[in-house]
């Protein structure tokens, strides 16, 4: 296999388990998605050794010196996909501004964070997985209006439209009908 070749293939493997970490719209992560990445990594680790071993055989006929570039970039990849994994949840240059909390009746959780840019997510927490809703949002008065990137009528927990309590730091729905959220204090 042609030098640049391998090395593309090798970067190619290692750049397509970050298509399941990094979202910019609307998404649903969990177990199933695990499995793709991990999935994924073996099919990388495959190549790596491959490549490898390759250039173990040709080192053992005297033809060319050990190549370090395979090692760099599965350190690289490691590395990477350590911190993509645990920081994949995190909005990470985004500075939030207010959270708000819900605890529904069947141990899933609701959240709405607020961001100092008028962006939000909305991410409703299941036992073995995560969906999260983007949009933008803006105050008027003691209104706090939020604009999904895709609105759905299913959608039965959040609501476009609350009114701030301040005297107890939570948000009343327009529909009352749909739970309320509560303020969550930072420490």
């Amino acid at each position: 296999m042609n030098f640049i070749k391998k090395y593309f293939l090798l970067i190619f493997l290692a750049l397509l388990p970050f298509y399941k970490l990094f979202h910019f719209d609307d998404y649903c992560f969990g177990d199933e998605d695990l499995l793709v990445v991990g999935a994924l990594t073996i099919v990388f680790v495959i190549a790596l050794i491959t490549i490898v071993f390759n250039d173990l055989y040709t080192i053992s006929y005297g033809k060319e010196l050990f190549n370090f570039i395979p090692l760099i970039i599965a350190g690289v990849f490691f590395i990477s996909l350590f911190l993509g994994l645990k920081l994949h949840e995190n909005s990470l240059f985004k500075n939030e501004f207010q959270s708000f909390k819900i605890q529904q009746k069947d141990a899933n959780t609701s959240e709405i964070k607020l961001f100092k840019d008028a962006t939000f997510e909305y991410k409703t927490s299941f036992s073995n997985y995560n969906c999260v809703k983007k949009g933008t949002y803006f105050y008027e008065k003691d209104a706090l209006f939020l604009n999904m990137n895709h609105k759905t009528s299913k959608e039965t927990i959040l609501d476009s439209a609350y009114i701030f309590n301040k005297m107890n730091n939570f948000l009343v729905p327009k529909d009352r009908f749909r739970p309320k959220f509560i303020l969550q204090i930072r420490e």
